[in-house]
């Protein structure tokens, strides 16, 4: 069965808001606020940043699993296997789901770009990690009010994580899996 062409519709104009947003966060988050990074000449000190700021996009991901669990604790989904109740709990694990999906690829792909990035570069880890903060968020009150606007938080976050992924493969091939290892031995 195929999409209706008013959904497809619905969902490309809402991705393409997705994107828009990305994009201004992106700008304001690299060029105007410019997060502050500290000194980290060490391929170390890169990942232990990097990692300390995959808290925010990890926290969304802890929202959706408190929710499965707090519903099901207070309603008749409290137990999984009598499958009553589960319609309660669908869009959390749903939202759940969708976002570990998301988050590992986010955070490799993030651990894995701070290790290609310059210096004054860094401050794309944090500007990511509040763009995929705020995309999940957007990403949970669109789907709760209509699933079709899911859209616009899935674009906010995945194009981004997509894009890193195959720039770190680019710099992978171009600058090899030796870079910054020769000098940098903690």
């Amino acid at each position: 069965m195929r999409s209706l062409p008013e959904d497809r519709h619905t969902v490309y104009t809402l991705g393409g808001l997705g994107v828009g947003i990305a994009g201004l966060i992106l700008f304001l988050g690299y060029f105007v606020l410019s997060i502050p990074v500290p000194p980290v000449d060490t391929l170390t000190a890169r990942l232990v940043f990097t990692l300390r700021w995959q808290i925010l996009p990890l926290l969304t991901f802890m929202v959706g699993i408190e929710r499965v669990a707090n519903t099901r604790l207070k309603t008749s989904a409290i137990d999984p296997l009598s499958g009553k109740g589960e319609h309660l709990v669908e869009f959390y694990r749903r939202y759940a789901q969708n976002t570990l999906e998301q988050l590992c690829l986010h955070i490799v792909g993030q651990m894995t770009l701070c290790t290609f990035l310059n210096l004054e570069s860094l401050t794309l880890i944090p500007t990511f990690a509040v763009l995929f903060f705020i995309g999940r968020m957007v990403f949970w009150f669109g789907y709760r009010s209509k699933p079709l606007h899911r859209a616009t938080g899935f674009a906010m976050t995945f194009p981004v994580t997509m894009l890193t992924i195959l720039y770190c493969i680019f710099c992978l091939f171009t600058s090899g899996p030796n870079f910054l290892l020769q000098n940098n031995i903690t």
